[in-house]
């Protein structure tokens, strides 16, 4: 009995042992796949860059184009890339430079009201930027960082979330008013463009956009001079642009988020983020 005992003890540790012991080797296996696929995203970011520049340069002004999908095999990896602009927003970084700090927050404040804020909220949350910002020379991260320290509640936040970006420099970062959607009118009523012309913009842009700013001036502006404060706010190209890189592997699906920054060749990096993998359902 104590023999049949043992050999009932041995064979469950044995069983235990296999199993721990096919687990770890899965693990490892998993973790070596996962680490396979970062590369792969990482040395695609490398390729993004380069690709960039033919992309508009073949585009042109059509923002469709440059949207779409470009698939390609790296290490045998299969590669999805995705572009988008990013400078159809207001750039809350602007606030920091003193220089137009004062003119920032008056656009910040006919932004906010043109998507929904009431002209008082607006006026205050605007007020509040002005002195939580203003001058001091420091770029917020994210949105999510001025709405804290604006005490923006989170139903006013969502309103005016889509015409928020923090570009990595205090510089105004004229957006491509080839980009704007009917969604976007805010943005261009913070030019101090009024709202009739402003919809008439959006409605009567020219197949294949606006070829150049003194065109869209001279046809929905208030000006025809293109050195006027606002028409440097707006242009027919884009500097900022998003990358997104797309790695599937059996197991996961792997996905890198970058802001590049045009006006350099190939495109710099401004910031990147991964994404949590995401792991994928084996073929049936």
């Amino acid at each position: 009995m104590a023999v049949l005992v043992m050999l009932a003890l041995l064979s469950g540790l044995a069983t235990i042992g296999l199993n721990r012991l096919r687990a770890a080797t899965a693990t490892a296996r998993e973790s070596a796949e996962l680490a396979d696929a970062q590369f792969a995203a990482a040395a695609a970011t490398a390729v993004a860059q380069s690709l960039l520049a033919r992309v508009r340069a073949s585009a042109g002004r059509d923002m469709t184009a440059i949207a779409r999908p470009i698939a390609f095999t790296l290490a045998g990896r299969q590669v999805t890339v995705r572009f988008a602009d990013a400078g159809a927003c207001f750039n809350l970084n602007t606030l920091a430079a003193s220089a137009v700090a004062d003119g920032a927050a008056k656009s910040l404040a006919t932004l906010l009201s043109g998507s929904g804020l009431g002209p008082v909220e607006a006026a205050r949350v605007a007020a509040a930027s002005r002195a939580a910002l203003g001058g001091r020379g420091i770029l917020l991260a994210d949105p999510s960082e001025w709405q804290a320290r604006v005490a923006l509640p989170p139903e006013a936040f969502a309103r005016v979330r889509r015409h928020l970006c923090t570009l990595p420099t205090m510089e105004p970062a004229p957006f491509n008013v080839n980009a704007l959607t009917q969604e976007d009118l805010p943005l261009l009523l913070a030019l101090g463009l009024p709202r009739e012309r402003a919809v008439q913009a959006l409605g009567n842009r020219p197949e294949g956009g606006w070829r150049s700013m003194s065109d869209f001036w001279g046809r929905e502006g208030e000006t025809n001079d293109p050195a006027d404060s606002t028409a440097r706010l707006a242009g027919t190209t884009s500097r900022w642009y998003t990358a997104s890189v797309t790695v599937e592997t059996p197991a996961f699906r792997i996905e890198r988020r970058l802001l590049l920054d045009s006006a350099a060749t190939p495109a710099r990096v401004a910031r990147a983020d991964w994404l949590p993998p995401e792991r994928r359902e084996p073929a049936a």
